[in-house]
């Protein structure tokens, strides 16, 4: 029987969310290591995939692997993230997956594999959290994607959630025990104030309940009873997304100008330059030294104001919340 947090597909039971954190310095974002290093990846389908496990695991290969993971644990991709921006790694992504309806591949159960690949039931539990992609995760899997610096600038820190550290601790363990212990002081209900916030500033297109949930649960310790405040989470959780939903409305008309602004000097720019580009073509056919020289001062004039213009809109965006919208355009 399915968990209320899984989906079936056939004879095989996913979850109905999954978490993958990369950066600039992973080998690949959607994509396994080997197709992200080879300009032609080999999709065998015969693929030894136990045996990919294997050196998947193993910490000190440096080889790609054709496996691409992802989790089932917030909590773990939450640590993964603040590491990998302590380490000065650039690019920090949180990609939110949805296995269910893919045409395109589905993943791997991490103890599956490992049982496939010889280790004891014992060893293969510990991969419970682990699901792997066989060559690449589609795109039509993933809800989201949120950028670290986003939620920096939105106020979601390591400090924020687990107080004043430097640094995340070293281990998911002691990350686990960090949140518990920072939160022990707090009474749930002002808990839920707390995280049901911090789960918006992932963005009207995140999963914010489960991301609530994730933290919230994973801030109780062990014995401490809280099941008859259910109600009352559950009504912070509803109140914070509808302010979410009215913020992301009421910031978007606000920025409605400025888009509009942006847009029509876009089309401009490329009027200009089209009109810039007849200026210079005919008087100068048989120089062309001197023609190849002024076309390319003003390809690169007009790439880098097109480039600008770009971020700019991307800002807005982000800034409102709607970067999904962005990158479907």
């Amino acid at each position: 029987m399915s968990s209320p947090y899984t989906v079936s597909t056939g004879e095989r039971t996913f979850p109905d969310l999954l978490f993958r954190c990369c950066s600039n310095q992973s080998a690949g974002r959607l994509l396994c290591g080997q197709l992200s290093s080879e300009p032609v990846g080999n999709t065998d389908p015969n693929t030894d995939l136990a045996a990919e496990f294997l050196a998947h695991i193993d910490l000190p290969n440096t080889q790609p692997t054709r496996l691409i993971s992802t989790t089932t644990s917030l909590l773990r991709v939450l640590h993964l993230a603040f590491q990998k921006l302590n380490a000065g790694e650039t690019g920090i992504e949180i990609i939110f997956i949805s296995p269910e309806g893919s045409t395109e591949g589905s993943p791997l159960h991490g103890p599956v594999l490992a049982s496939n690949a010889g280790m004891h039931h014992t060893e293969a539990v510990h991969y419970q959290s682990e699901y792997l992609w066989p060559w690449r995760i589609p795109e039509a899997c993933v809800l989201t994607r949120v950028d670290l610096d986003v939620l920096e600038s939105r106020g979601f820190t390591l400090q924020a959630l687990l107080g004043p550290l430097q640094s995340p601790p070293s281990n998911l363990s002691e990350f686990s025990m960090a949140l518990k212990g920072r939160w022990a002081v707090t009474g749930i209900v002002e808990r839920s104030i707390a995280f049901a916030a911090a789960a918006c500033r992932f963005g009207y297109y995140a999963p914010v309940p489960c991301i609530f949930w994730g933290l919230l649960e994973n801030s109780i310790k062990k014995g401490v009873k809280w099941g008859h405040y259910r109600e009352d989470i559950e009504e912070i959780l509803e109140d914070a997304m509808c302010s979410l939903a009215e913020d992301v409305c009421d910031r978007s008309l606000a920025f409605e100008t400025d888009l509009a602004d942006l847009s029509w000097e876009c089309a401009e720019l490329h009027h200009n330059h089209a009109e810039k580009l007849d200026q210079l073509i005919y008087p100068l056919l048989q120089d062309e030294p001197a023609l190849d020289s002024q076309l390319r001062e003003e390809n690169n004039a007009y790439q880098h104001s097109r480039e600008h213009l770009q971020r700019c809109i991307r800002d807005i965006y982000v800034e409102i919340g709607l970067q999904s919208t962005l990158e479907n355009r």
